[in-house]
This record gives C-alpha cells, sequence and structure tokens, in this order.
C-alpha cells in the first residue's frame, strides 16, 4: 500500500510541474485548496500541488502571490512556507514585502518565516530589522496592538544565530539590546538553543542565575529555561552540573519565601534531582535533602518527590520508600507527605493501589500519628 501511494505522489508530482500556476492569484488559490481539502486523497493531491508551487515558483510569482495574500488576510498554513521560499530566494525582496504586512496577523505568519531565515545566517541584519517594529510610528491595529510583540519570537533566533557565531562571547550582549525588558528573556533562549557542551550551558546557568542586568526573567513565552538549561547539563555530566550547584548554592541555602533571583535555587537542585533519580535515587534523595537546609520551604514538596522516586515505577518500593521518609523527616513532614500520598490515591491519581502498604506501614505508627495522617488527607480530599 505504501509503494502504491508513493507512486501515486511521485506521478502527481510530475503531472504539477507541468502546469505550474501562472499568476499570483492563481498560485494563492492553490494554496488556498490544498488548505481546505477534506478526504484524504483530495488532500494529499492538493498539497502536493501546493508544495510542487512554492518550491519551482520563482521570486517574482511568490512575491505576486504573497501580495495577494497580505490584500486577503487570510490564514494559511502554506503561507510561512512561501515567505521562507522567497527569502531564501531573494532576501531583500522578502523584507520589502514585509513592509506590506502591516496587519497582525498578516505579520505573525511572514516574521518568523523572513526574519527568522535571516538570522540563521546574518543575526545583526536581523536584528537591525527588528528595531524597526520599535519605533515610534509603528502602526497599530483596531485594538491597539502593534507588531513589535513578535519581535521575541525573531530575537530567540537572533540569538542562537549569535551564539552559534560567537558561542559564549555573545552572551555580553544581552548588556546592549535596545529593549532588554523584552528582548533579554527570548535572546537568552536562543543561547540555550544553539549551546552544545556542558561547559557552556553551566556558564548560561551561570548568567541566569546572576544578578547581572538584565535579568533574565522567565516570560509566558519561555517558561522553562533554567529547567531546560540543568535537564541538559546534568544528562550530559551528572557530575559537573552537581559540582556547580553545590558551589552556587551551599548546602543549607534556602530560597525566600516569594518568587525572585533565589528561587533558582529549588529549580536547579530539583533538575538534577529528577536526573539523578532515575538511576539512583536513594542517592539522589539523599542528597537533596541533604541541601535544603532546615528551614527550607521547599522541604515538604522535596520529601514527596524523594519519596515517590524511591518508590519506582508501580510504586513496587513503597515499603522502602516509606522507611527512607521516616529516617528523613520530623513527625510533622512524615505525617504531610504520607497525607498527601493517601489523597492522591483517594483522587485515583497514583499509578497502583498502594494503600494497602501504606496501611500496614501506618499500623505501626502510634495512634495519635494515624490519627493526624487521616485527618490531613482528608482535609485536602476531594
Amino acid at each position: 500500500m505504501r509503494v502504491v501511494v508513493l507512486l501515486w505522489a511521485s506521478h502527481a508530482f510530475s503531472q504539477t510541474a507541468e502546469k505550474l500556476p501562472t499568476s499570483g492569484r492563481e498560485f494563492l488559490q492553490w494554496l488556498d485548496d490544498a488548505n481546505e481539502a477534506r478526504s484524504v486523497a483530495d488532500r494529499l493531491q492538493k498539497q502536493t500541488r501546493a508544495l510542487e508551487a512554492i518550491l519551482h515558483a520563482d521570486t517574482d510569482l511568490l512575491a505576486a502571490a504573497l501580495d495577494a495574500w497580505l490584500k486577503e488576510g487570510a490564514r494559511n498554513p502554506f503561507v510561512r512556507m512561501s515567505w521562507r521560499q522567497l527569502t531564501d530566494k531573494d532576501q531583500s525582496k522578502a523584507l520589502q514585502m514585509m513592509m506590506k504586512a502591516r496587519s497582525f496577523y498578516n505579520f505573525e505568519e511572514a516574521a518568523p518565516a523572513v526574519y527568522g531565515f535571516i538570522a540563521r545566517s546574518n543575526p545583526d541584519r536581523a536584528y537591525a530589522e527588528v528595531q524597526r517594529l520599535y519605533g515610534p510610528t509603528e502602526p497599530r491595529d483596531s485594538f491597539g496592538r502593534s507588531n513589535h510583540w513578535c519581535a521575541a519570537v525573531i530575537m530567540r533566533d537572533v540569538g542562537a544565530g549569535w551564539f552559534r557565531q560567537e558561542r559564549l562571547g555573545a552572551v555580553p550582549r544581552l548588556k546592549s539590546l535596545s529593549h532588554p525588558d523584552e528582548m533579554a528573556a527570548a535572546v537568552f533562549e536562543g543561547f540555550v538553543m544553539a549551546a552544545t557542551t556542558v561547559s557552556e550551558r553551566i556558564a548560561l546557568l551561570d548568567r541566569f542565575t546572576s544578578h547581572e542586568k538584565p535579568l533574565i526573567i522567565e516570560k509566558k513565552k519561555q517558561p522553562h529555561l533554567c529547567d531546560d538549561l540543568v535537564l541538559m547539563s546534568a544528562r550530559e555530566d551528572l557530575h559537573k552540573t552537581r559540582a556547580w550547584i553545590e558551589k552556587r548554592y551551599p548546602a543549607g541555602t534556602n530560597r525566600r519565601s516569594t518568587p525572585s533571583g533565589d528561587w533558582h535555587i529549588s529549580d536547579v537542585r530539583r533538575g538534577l534531582f529528577q536526573v539523578w533519580a532515575k538511576t539512583d535515587p536513594l542517592a539522589a534523595a539523599d542528597w537533596l535533602m541533604a541541601q535544603q537546609g532546615k528551614a527550607s520551604q521547599d522541604a515538604v514538596d522535596s520529601l514527596f518527590s524523594c519519596t515517590h522516586a524511591i518508590a519506582g515505577d508501580g510504586f513496587r518500593d513503597m515499603a522502602a520508600a516509606l522507611a527512607w521518609l521516616a529516617g528523613h523527616s520530623s513527625r510533622e513532614g512524615m505525617i504531610t507527605v504520607v497525607a498527601r500520598w493517601l489523597e492522591n490515591e483517594a483522587q485515583g491519581t497514583n499509578e497502583r493501589n498502594s494503600r494497602v502498604i501504606i496501611g500496614e506501614w501506618m499500623s505501626r505508627l502510634p495512634m495519635v500519628d494515624r490519627e493526624a495522617i487521616l485527618v490531613q488527607a482528608l482535609d485536602h480530599s476531594y
């Protein structure tokens, strides 16, 4: 069946190449037809025609099709590919066409393809183009929106381009960004994407967790920069990553009560623990608890994570996890963690019924502790 489909697709390509669109409007119609196809066979045929048209169109035909699309403003997944193809053929023409992309949705489709492509080979040029989006005369739509919001997507590619060219030498560029509050996190995300070694990732972690301006504030579009860096670094070299964490945040150092620069203390420790616990949960659990001070606000969450990791898949080692918990927590911490286990059991979120094991373990506790666990579990359970 697969061979038949491939032969049919090959035949369709050969047929399509003989009768490509001759005008921008006809070209755009092909893209629209591919977008609106319903049946599988019809979709494959029309998508094949659309892709063939994009690949074989010359600069003038692509520009004419995109000009027609800009006037109509319809959303079409093939349009971004057309922008990418035009940029590949003629960057100057693509940038000239971008000047016409004034509407909110048109710009959203075009900008990542055009500026993002340019940033891969010439990040400085892409960055210079982005500056126009922050000009005081930049038009706004009826909702008061300007196109500069899309700059974050572009600046991620700019950051990656700078890093590929300069490696860690690109990091000082953060200080010279025209709009650091809006751009720094996106540029740093580009650095993370382009980093390839443990040393580079640890150096980026050092910059990320420092108080040097501009601060790298994780935003909605970049919510896991710290986690991604720690996980990638720890997977490649657990010992180097652990050494950096212990030097940056010595054992006993705690975060403050509200999210701040010190919030990363929790993030980096948790990230290393997640990787380490896959191979040696007991050692990872002992390390995580030893790193935290007695007054750590992360203590209960860490105890629960450690117990969960030691219990393993299907909670096959639940008894060992509970024994570890009893030896590494205060009475209050033990009660809170076991109550949370029972709460999860009541809500059906445990992978396997662990009630029997927990019940047998609780039977050896003093009555006052059993009552405290059950009361707390019921207070938080539906």
